[in-house]
Formats: structure tokens, sequence, C-alpha cells
């Protein structure tokens, strides 16, 4: 008998095992975990104060691909609902569509197929100029030759504003962006954080309804994104304006969001809070974009999933066979004693206010558990240690395919 028909054999064996030993404890174990719907993928959980608030803009169907390759879509019927005065950041990694969403509604690039609303006017007829949208790019994309006072100033003079009005609005927007002080510099004279300010300054002093960012915090480093976060969130409560945020920094979804869109291959996989989006992933895809987490693979029947490492939990799956749960490593906890996993202590990463452990368990990839670094009272664990691995029930997510 050849090595591969053993091995198929002791599987089944284990199987049937298994099984047995899941109907004599079914009846004690009826705990029902949080699972995923796939009513959820593109439903949107709308609160009530959403519910009530006029819609800014609406996508329908949108599909967009590149003439020479008609059969690869950038952008794979996407629909979606933005309401005034709200922050919606849509989120993916690189190459997912984002800023070619982003194109289609300043209307740089023109659709395939599918339709852009702003309010009850559709937009896809009209050019860029007859949008009332406008865009705040990567770059900044800031006149060099103009000072700061003259930049902000650009939009109002070309749709013929009142000399009056223009003074009266760049003197409000630049105390709006803290730059009163550099009204007559240029744009080399200043720091990357105030660049920023000057273009946001620009692209909301014509009032727009609707304000475009393309990743615009990317250059910054760490300590002035953080600061610009914070001002960008402040800003946008402070004109009431509809703001689109594109980003693959999930930390800036998180912190500046009213509600996230999660891009992924060109398609929109999840819309939610962000507590929704971090809590409630709808499936691997999502899971694995938004912070570190956990996998475990099993085989569902009924009310129980069967790990690979011969585990029994009481869980309520999508459907029998199999299944994959997730679990944050936050909600993980790591002792000497007992655990729903074991294993040995594979590497220790320090980050100062969380010190992140990696298990090797036997039949699953390395488990991740985060432990938050205030007290000195337990014994650091150390590499190569036997451990075992405390998760509680609430932590589970039963993902979609």
């Amino acid at each position: 008998m050849s090595k591969v028909s053993v091995s198929v054999e002791i599987f089944i064996k284990h199987l049937i095992f298994l099984k047995n030993l899941l109907n004599s404890m079914r009846q004690v174990m009826q705990v029902k975990w949080p699972q995923a719907s796939e009513k959820n993928i593109l439903k949107e959980k709308e609160s009530t104060s959403l519910a009530t608030k006029p819609i800014c803009l609406t996508i329908n169907g949108l599909s967009f691909s590149y003439p020479e390759q008609t059969n690869a879509r950038v952008l794979d019927d996407v629909s979606l609902k933005i309401y005034e005065n709200e922050f919606f950041t849509l989120l993916g990694p690189s190459g997912c569509g984002k800023t070619t969403l982003l194109r289609l509604i300043a209307g740089f690039q023109q659709q395939t197929a599918g339709e852009i609303l702003l309010g009850n006017h559709s937009l896809n007829d009209k050019p860029p100029f007859q949008r009332p949208i406008n865009t705040v790019f990567q770059n900044y994309a800031l006149f060099p030759h103009m000072t700061v006072a003259q930049n902000v100033a650009f939009g109002l003079e070309m749709k013929k504003f009142s000399a009056e009005t223009i003074k009266e609005t760049v003197s409000h927007m630049l105390s709006l962006t803290q730059l009163e002080n550099e009204a007559h510099r240029y744009p080399k004279e200043l720091s990357g954080g105030q660049q920023q300010r000057v273009a946001l300054a620009r692209a909301l002093a014509s009032r727009p309804k609707l304000l475009l960012l393309d990743e615009p915090l990317s250059a910054l480093d760490l300590k002035l994104r953080k600061e610009m976060q914070r001002e960008l969130k402040h800003l946008q409560h402070e004109t009431g304006t509809t703001f689109l945020f594109v980003t693959h920094n999930q930390d800036e979804a998180l912190s500046m969001s009213d509600r996230i869109g999660v891009m992924i291959n060109g398609k929109i996989q999840q819309i939610g809070t962000p507590e929704e989006i971090y809590n409630s992933p709808f499936n691997r895809c999502v899971a694995e974009f938004i912070g570190d987490i956990n996998f475990l693979e099993g085989v569902s029947e009924q009310n129980s999933i069967i790990l690979a490492g011969g585990q029994l939990l009481p869980v309520q799956p999508v459907n029998d066979g199999f299944v994959t749960l997730a679990f944050r490593p936050e909600h993980a906890k790591l002792n000497r004693q007992s655990g729903l996993l074991s294993g040995y202590l594979k590497e220790i990463a320090y980050f100062g206010t969380s010190t992140l452990y990696y298990v090797d368990c036997e039949g699953q990839p390395l488990i991740q558990v985060r432990s938050q670094n205030i007290t000195d009272e337990c014994t650091p664990f150390a590499i190569g240690e036997k451990v075992h691995v405390q998760i509680p029930q609430h932590a589970f997510r039963v993902l979609a395919s």
C-alpha cells in the first residue's frame, strides 16, 4: 500500500472518531457563535441618523475596463451610497481600483457601464468642470509661482467671484487651516503638512458638494500623518463638506471615517462603520486586510467545528463542510496551564505598548497573541517554551468563502 493511501486511511479514521465524539457531546454544547451573513457583503447597516440624511453620491453598477483589456475589469459592478456631511473612506490595497473610481467620479475618465449621481442629478455626461466636485491629489498640485493666498483664491477667480467674496473666503479658509501667517509665502517655503493644508483650503474654498481625497497623507511622516488625520476630521466637521477619502492605510480609515468601503480586486467587499469592519469582517479578504488576525481551518457539521488539530468547537457555521474561523490577536491570552490551542513559542516582537507572540500550534499556521505591556507581575515567556492559548467564544468569527 502506498504512503498516500495510508495517509488517507488514517485521516478518514480520525474523522470518524471525531464525528463520534461530536455526536456524544452535541447535547451539552449548544453555544451559538457569531457568523457572517452573505447579506452583509453590500447591505449597509444604516443607522437611524444615516437613514434620515440626504444622499450626496450614488454609484450604481459602475464598471470600468481599458479598451485594449476588455476582459480585465479594473472596476466590477461597484455600487454604493454616500450621505451628505459624511466622511466616507474607500480602503484597499494598491491596484484595487480606488483611484480609478475617484477619477470616474471626478469625470477624468469615462466608465464602461453604470451610473453616477450627485444628489438626484446624473453626472454621466458632464465634463469635470461642470461637476461641483473638487479633488486633493497625493502630490497636492500647488502652483509654485503663486503664494498661499493666491493658490487658495485660484478656483474662486476662475469662477468669477467678486473680489470682496474672494478676499473674505480666502481669509476664512486660511484661518480654518491655520495658515494666516503663511499667506504670502510660496509652496517651496512650506513644510509638507503646510502644503497639505494649502491644498485642502484651495479645494474647500469654492464649497464643493463633494471633496475627493486621493491618498493625500501618504507622503507625510508618521507623526505628521497622525496630526493631519485629526485636522482632516476637524476640517470636515467644521465645513460640513462630504469627504470621499481614498487610502490603503487601515489606521487612517479606522480613525477618521464615519463609514468604510473595503475594495479588493475592483469590487466592494464590505461597507460598514469602522467597528463593523474591524470586528465583523464578512470574508477572509476583508479580515486579512484589516489589522492582524488569526485563521483556523476546520470541518463543520451542524452545530460544531472540528479543527485540524482535533479540537471540537461549539460553533454554528455558515454551511457544513470546510470553514475558516478568525480571531484577533488581542482577544487571545497566553498561559502555562491550559487553553484551546497549545504549541511552542516561535517568535516575540516588542512594540512598546504591547508584545506580539507567535505560537507554533501543530496543524495550524503560526498563531499571533498580542499582550498589552501594563504589568511586570508575570514571568516573561521565552522562545521555545511550551504555551497554551486561551480564546474566548465571543472572539471567533465564521467567515464566508
